[in-house]
């Protein structure tokens, strides 16, 4: 298993993406990822773990460890865990994925915190037998999914 490890405190985090592909095949599987971003830290239009952009791509991301603490921290417009955007007839597998996300004493808006799936324009996709764990004490969450989200137009 890959591992990647992050940690990060007191810093502002500004429209990062992990992964983009457009008319490709792609595996991300069996990775072990740890971020860390706390103590009043700032994540605006970011993801934070995993992130998979795919236009007309076949994309496999399954049997990953996604832990991330940003606890303390202002997250707007964010996905923190496992994010995968698919458009243009892309068929996306994400199964068997364990994503834990420790949030406390922080302010969630417009995000998702735990697996966010999008899929537009044809594609496909599959997420199935995930484990999604998240601690929210003392958080204030506004407009905001925790756990599973998905959406298709």
């Amino acid at each position: 298993m890959k591992k990647f490890i992050v940690t990060l405190s007191g810093i502002l985090i500004f429209g990062s993406t992990s992964l983009m592909a457009v008319g490709s095949d792609v595996e991300a599987n069996n990775n072990d990822i740890t971020s860390t971003i706390k103590n009043s830290s700032t994540i605006e239009d970011s993801t934070v773990g995993m992130g998979i952009k795919a236009s007309d791509s076949d994309v496999e991301a399954s049997n990953n460890e996604v832990t991330t603490d940003i606890s303390g921290s202002e997250v707007k417009d964010s996905i923190v865990g496992i994010g995968i955007d698919a458009s243009g007839g892309s068929d996306v597998v994400a199964n068997d994925n364990v994503v834990v996300s420790d949030i406390k004493d922080s302010e969630v808006i417009n995000s998702t915190v735990g697996i966010a799936v999008k899929a537009s324009n044809g594609s496909t996709v599959s997420a199935s037998d995930n484990q999604v764990i998240s601690n929210v004490k003392d958080s204030k969450i506004k407009n905001s999914n925790i756990g599973l989200s998905i959406k298709s137009d």
